[in-house]
């Protein structure tokens, strides 16, 4: 069972921005089967080197839209973005380290962070991108 189910609530109306936060989604519930299925350090260290490349390629393709657009909130969704990575790459660091454990609290900061983010924030420029013409 996934940890998280995609469904039109998470939509942002741009097919782009749609299909990496699915990608994103799915690479959370992938951890989480994972971590769930006893996986070994290192496939489980794969899947976060690959979650973090992915999110900095989203993060970039999601500022690049909004910028392009003239998005009033972009410094906001910049700062967030910031954060996010910042304590991603934290994550990634100790794990590689050895001093990080991923537990369900680990897990549970992505999921909620995610879900969050995109039924908050990221739901916030769906209508001004589309009356744009983005789509």
């Amino acid at each position: 069972m996934a940890l998280i189910d995609w469904d039109d609530s998470f939509t942002v109306n741009v097919k782009q921005l749609d299909d990496q936060h699915k990608q994103i989604i799915g690479m959370i519930n992938n951890l989480h089967a994972a971590m769930q299925a006893g996986k070994g350090r290192q496939e489980v260290g794969e899947i976060i080197n690959k979650m973090v490349e992915y999110t900095r390629l989203h993060f970039s393709s999601e500022e690049k839209v909004l910028s392009e657009n003239g998005y009033p909130a972009y410094n906001d969704q910049k700062r967030a973005h910031d954060a996010f990575t910042q304590r991603v790459l934290d994550f990634q660091q100790q794990y590689q380290q050895s001093n990080l454990v991923l537990s369900l609290q680990v897990i549970g900061f992505l999921k909620e962070w995610w879900t969050g983010h995109i039924l908050g924030e990221d739901r916030k420029y769906a209508a001004f991108l589309n009356q744009k013409g983005v789509r």
